[in-house]
């Protein structure tokens, strides 16, 4: 679960997140994202995932219910400095995260998500003492929704529909209203919980406010029977009322990159058993995931980017 929760987070956009780890919000190409994000974790692991496993991943990549657990009698009307920042989403806007996890904190995940009011640009980067740091963008070009990995040299069609920061998908969530992780000493920020109740894992939401109602950072556990709890912790950089049009250039980002798309059956075999033999990801590794190498003609891009950034030493 964990590593799904960081690769989400960094290829989904979306903590999700949301899910998670996003994350998330976190990354199918076509069709339902979230449902696509779950077959695909089938496909890449030759493991069938169980209705509450999808479940679980679906939460887990920010993509929360539409019909939360909870009574009639249950509080789920967001908090006023919730709704503040929500509405801040809304518009132009650039918002800036950087985030850690409990059980690998000196892997750092930054974050940018800004609009131009109409759509929505995603930058994930990625500092790790071990493996692949990830840098990919989802942008809107003339052509549609595109996700550019820069490190890998490719670019792809994208889904962008479902994807919003952690804020905004918690704000539209309708989960419960709770204190139940709130610490005593919250360094005199003002703090509103949230907590989504699984049948065998919980997922807490923490918002931490100055005095002036301004987002500092937030918090997400992931709490699952038999597993120690999981601890997301997302500073906020800024947050400004403008759209960083010049970061998301689409020409620029995808100037002397690889059209994943474009590529005949033929090149795309030689392309990603090219890129697996840079990253020193042996047949062995795939053949316990039920993958065989002579299969990446027919994969798609995003599903052969998560495996880099699983498998890349």
């Amino acid at each position: 679960m964990r590593r799904r929760i960081r690769l989400a987070a960094v290829v989904c956009a979306v903590i999700i997140s949301a899910a998670a780890s996003g994350c998330g919000k976190e990354i199918a190409a076509n069709g339902n994202a979230a449902s696509d994000r779950a077959d695909s974790a089938e496909e890449l692991t030759g493991i069938e995932l169980s209705e509450e496993a999808e479940e679980e991943l679906l939460i887990e990549e920010g993509e929360l219910p539409d019909e939360p657990s909870a009574s009639a009698e249950t509080d789920t009307e967001p908090g006023e400095l919730l709704t503040r920042t929500a509405e801040r989403l809304s518009g132009e806007y650039t918002l800036k995260e950087k985030k850690t996890y409990s059980d690998a904190p000196d892997d750092v995940f930054e974050v940018t998500y800004s609009s131009d009011g109409e759509h929505l640009y995603i930058h994930n980067s990625e500092e790790r003492a071990e493996g692949f740091g990830a840098d990919n963008y989802y942008i809107h070009t003339e052509n549609g929704d595109l996700f550019v990995e820069k490190k890998l040299g490719v670019y792809a069609k994208a889904d962008m529909s479902d994807m919003s920061p952690t804020v905004s998908e918690l704000f539209k969530g309708g989960l419960e209203v709770t204190s139940n992780r709130i610490p005593e000493n919250t360094d005199d920020m003002t703090v509103e919980e949230y907590t989504y109740m699984g049948e065998t894992y919980i997922t807490v939401y923490d918002l931490y406010f100055d005095k002036d109602g301004e987002l500092k950072k937030y918090t997400v556990c992931w709490s699952v029977e038999g597993e120690d709890d999981l601890i997301m912790t997302s500073e906020i950089e800024s947050l400004e009322q403008s759209f960083d049009g010049a970061a998301f250039d689409g020409s620029e980002l995808t100037a002397g990159l690889t059209d994943f798309d474009a590529l005949s059956g033929e090149d795309r075999l030689t392309f990603c058993r090219e890129l697996c033999s840079e990253y020193d990801i042996a047949n062995e590794e795939l053949y316990e995931q039920g993958i065989k190498s002579d299969e990446f003609g027919k994969i798609g891009c995003l599903d052969f980017v998560k495996l880099i950034y699983t498998y890349a030493k």
